[in-house]
């Protein structure tokens, strides 16, 4: 099994490696991305914005591969036990982490540096919920703590009973990981939404901040997958692998079964009243942009519909930055946008 999943991850690492390879591959990832957010791509910006998400996809694509070699001895050399998955357990922990650190380094190094000249600033300074909802930061804080709970869990139990070590060790690894994780994703995002952006125009510092919110997504890749593996480490160490009567066993399992199933709905109610106010992805818009993000809505209505296919039919179709946007922003000959 762990031979096939291996092979899996890495049909899917070399695939988010080959596609932004070509010119052809990389407009298409581009454009799709313009659509979802509603922003047209301006013409000075069509390379870097190529570049920037054909190196994102491409360090995705690493960090898989590199998961996948390194999970590979980790689940050879973990004893299965009395369950055929168990020793995928630790595998799998192993992979999430070298899979979303990659994602996270790139995105600190292969983030664009400021550029000299005139800039548009804005006449308000940004903060990271402008970027990230609040709903979503204060989640992954509540996934952090379960999972630091999860580790201490996992320490817990292996002091009761020193044979869940090969089991919980893993548990315990990534909740102290996601912790620090957490903390480190506090401070570095910070520190990106207040460097400077470079931009020339409202269009651009619209796209600029695209840009930078997709970096900060992807330093909160580690922490919460962390969080999240130890979590649900911790709760089947408590119920499953104590049980030595069938009784028991049947119990835990239930119990493990019924507390997944709650998470999942959890998670679906969330994400729907998160999705009530639009995607997260747009979350910066509505913030930082709200005569774009109002133009977007009307736009994706019936009426705005029909009405943008008949005033321009073979336009571009992802929605122009609003020219009210550049009311939000002025100039800055002194090279410093917040």
């Amino acid at each position: 099994m762990i031979w096939f999943l291996a092979a899996l991850a890495v049909a899917a690492g070399l695939l988010l490696i080959v596609f932004p390879a070509t010119a052809a591959g990389r407009a298409r990832n581009a454009d799709a991305y313009a659509r979802r957010l509603g922003l047209a791509i301006p013409p000075q910006m069509q390379q870097l914005i190529e570049r920037r998400l054909a190196r994102r996809g491409r360090a995705a694509g690493v960090g898989v591969l590199l998961g996948a070699v390194a999970a590979v001895p980790v689940a050879l050399l973990t004893p299965e036990g009395e369950s055929r998955w168990a020793h995928l357990v630790p595998a799998a922990g192993v992979f999430a982490l070298v899979a979303s650190v990659v994602a996270a380094v790139a995105a600190l190094v292969l983030r664009e540096r400021p550029g000299e000249g005139m800039r548009v600033a804005r006449s308000t300074e940004v903060r990271l919920d402008d970027y990230v909802a609040p709903f979503e930061l204060n989640f992954q804080r509540a996934v952090v703590a379960l999972g630091l709970l999860g580790a201490l869990v996992g320490i817990f139990a292996v002091a009761l009973q020193p044979t869940l070590l090969t089991t919980s060790g893993a548990f315990i690894a990534t909740g102290l990981v996601g912790l620090v994780a957490a903390v480190a994703f506090e401070v570095i995002a910070r520190r990106l939404v207040d460097a400077p952006q470079p931009a020339g125009s409202p269009a651009e510092l619209a796209w600029n901040d695209a840009l930078r919110t997709l970096g900060i997504r992807d330093l909160m890749l580690v922490p919460s997958m962390m969080g999240t593996f130890s979590a649900f480490g911790a709760l089947l160490v408590l119920v499953v692998p104590g049980s030595t009567s069938a009784l028991p066993g049947q119990l835990g399992a239930g119990i493990a079964f019924g507390v997944f199933l709650i998470v999942i709905v959890a998670l679906i109610v969330l994400a729907a009243v998160q999705y009530r106010h639009g995607s997260p992805l747009t979350h910066f818009l509505r913030r930082l942009w709200p005569e774009v993000a109002a133009q977007n809505a009307a736009a994706r209505t019936p009426g705005g519909r029909a009405a943008a296919a008949a005033a321009s039919a073979g336009a571009p179709s992802a929605a122009p930055v609003a020219a009210a946007a550049g009311e939000s922003a002025g100039t800055n000959d002194e090279g410093g946008t917040r």
